[in-house]
């Protein structure tokens, strides 16, 4: 029997703007994933030039919140090979965040009950940006089931504009919910 020391293994992962919108090659966003155990872990970093990037401000307590996608925000979904059901995460660089579940693509949306916080952190530096998270993912699905993951991450700009990027892109639009970009598998 493997020690969770043994079993680890810290994923590394880079995410590529959706095609067709603009593409900044001054920045980059990357990060690693694992999963130990019950412990599921995260760190996206956001690296180079970050001036063009709208970050929100620190907010002085975190808050469960709708529609963060309409910001920069980084997201994880989650979901296993048998299931149907998924879950998305979102977390945004002003500490707020919630967490969906779905009964199957885009149907079904509520909130998750079982989780009543999702503490993350975050360091900035000029250019740098780093939100780091790690949760109990075993309330949601059991430490015996494989798990697909996509990662994704929705980047405001200053002058107004959004751009999508994730693992892979499957469509001809940006979707963050197609099983087909779920490719990392925990």
């Amino acid at each position: 029997m493997k020690s969770d020391i043994q079993a680890f293994l810290e994923i590394p992962f880079r995410l590529v703007p959706f095609p067709g919108i603009r593409q900044d090659p001054s920045c980059e966003l990357a990060g690693t994933v694992s999963r130990t155990g019950k412990t599921l872990a995260i760190q996206y970093e956001a690296s180079g030039n970050l001036d063009h990037i709208e970050f929100a401000g620190s907010a002085l307590a975190p808050l469960r919140m709708d529609r963060l996608w309409k910001a920069t925000c980084f997201e994880l979904f989650l979901t296993t090979p048998d299931r149907d059901d998924y879950w998305e995460f979102n977390l945004s660089p002003a500490l707020h965040w919630n967490a969906y579940h779905f009964d199957r693509y885009r149907e079904g949306m509520r909130e998750e009950s079982l989780l009543n916080e999702l503490p993350f952190q975050l360091e900035r530096a000029d250019n740098r940006f780093r939100l780091s998270l790690e949760f109990d993912i075993s309330i949601l699905i059991s430490t015996k089931k494989p798990i697909s993951a996509g990662i994704t991450a929705v980047i405001r700009t200053q002058d107004g504009q959004t751009d999508y990027w994730a693992l892979t892109h499957k469509g001809s639009e940006p979707d963050f919910h197609r099983r087909d970009s779920f490719i990392l598998q925990l």
